[in-house]
């Protein structure tokens, strides 16, 4: 049976599509991690990197399109907040900009450090792609 031969072979298509089931297989957990970057971006807005330590590398690796939930008690509140990865794969970095009555966002803005330690949990979201090399398309 040829479909049977087709399924069979592991194509760069099956590797992609095994590689996302194991990133959305996986349970997400917090870990402490620390910010290794700050950048202001504009008056109002500030892009975080987080250092993950190579023990962790694997867990945190995503998906285009996935985000991250963090917890920073430091800045006197418990509420998860959620935010979507603005980085290539890699890095862990995300973008938060000052909002009214925003307690973390305040915070980041004002007084995170470099070396401060923040809950950063492990990347989720389903709403990814897969993109080929070997396959151009024009995107936009």
């Amino acid at each position: 049976c040829i479909a049977a031969a087709v399924a069979s072979n592991r194509s760069t298509a099956s590797s992609r599509t095994d590689r996302r089931a194991r990133h959305m297989a996986r349970r997400p957990e917090f870990h402490a991690l620390r910010v290794s970057a700050i950048e202001r971006l504009t008056d109002d807005s500030v892009a975080l990197t987080f250092a993950v330590p190579p023990e962790l590398a694997e867990d945190y690796a995503f998906l285009p399109g996935q985000h991250v939930t963090i917890v920073c008690t430091q800045a006197g509140d418990e509420e998860r907040r959620t935010y979507s990865l603005c980085s290539p794969p890699g890095t862990l970095r995300i973008g938060v900009k000052r909002i009214a009555r925003g307690v973390f966002s305040a915070y980041a803005a004002e007084r995170l450090a470099i070396g401060d330690r923040i809950d950063v949990m492990t990347p989720t979201g389903r709403f990814t792609t897969t993109n080929d090399a070997s396959s151009p398309r024009h995107r936009a």
